[in-house]
């Protein structure tokens, strides 16, 4: 969990439900506009402000952060807040982390890393259209990439970087507020602010 300044998380009971008791705070981690984590290589991807990214290796119990690996990105133009979340995305199996970038253009970033999440090389950048959100199903090999307007589909090659022509349908349900993808079944569900209209 991520709030202001204070990052950590909360065990869970054998419902699955928030034991709030049990917050564990992670120190001299700050705070993140977006994250994810990679529990296989207890690894915390985030961005700290702009464009930026920061990787934490956590102790196996979770209690602290072992190391940190930083990215300083271009941010010209950039407004804090005005970067929609939920587009960063890891994937273990590639050994890539994925970035939708807003400033100073629209691209993908993705970068390599290392069998147990570390950072190597420089990013490479990827032309996906004027997108506002991206989702991936690796074990599809998929990329769904999404204006209010259309979704694009780019498949992933071996080393799970986006190639060929993407397919392109075109969305009629107002403003799109959440995707979630079934990577079990392959369906992308859309929360969007209007029922869906055909065109």
């Amino acid at each position: 969990m991520n709030y202001y300044y204070v990052f950590g998380w909360c065990a869970l009971d054998e419902k699955g439900l928030p034991t709030p008791n049990r917050f564990q705070q992670i120190p001299f981690i700050g705070n993140f506009w977006d994250w994810t984590l990679a529990s296989e290589w207890h690894r915390c991807f985030g961005m700290p402000g702009g464009m930026n990214v920061s990787m934490y290796q956590l102790a196996t119990d979770g209690g602290t952060a072992l190391t940190c690996q930083n990215i300083a990105a271009e941010n010209q133009g950039y407004i804090a807040g005005h970067v929609p979340r939920d587009n960063i995305e890891v994937s273990t199996r590639f050994q890539k982390l994925y970035m939708l970038r807003y400033y100073p253009k629209r691209q993908l970033m993705v970068c390599s890393l290392t069998r147990d999440g570390r950072l190597t090389g420089l990013p490479k950048y990827f032309e996906v259209g004027p997108a506002r959100a991206i989702r991936f199903n690796f074990k599809a090999g998929l990329l769904h990439a999404f204006a209010h307007e259309w979704m694009k589909t780019f498949a992933l090659d071996a080393d799970g970087y986006p190639t060929g022509t993407p397919s392109e349908q075109s969305l009629s349900c107002g403003k799109i507020a959440d995707i979630l993808v079934d990577k079990t079944s392959g369906t992308v569900y859309v929360a969007c602010s209007q029922p869906p209209t055909e065109k």
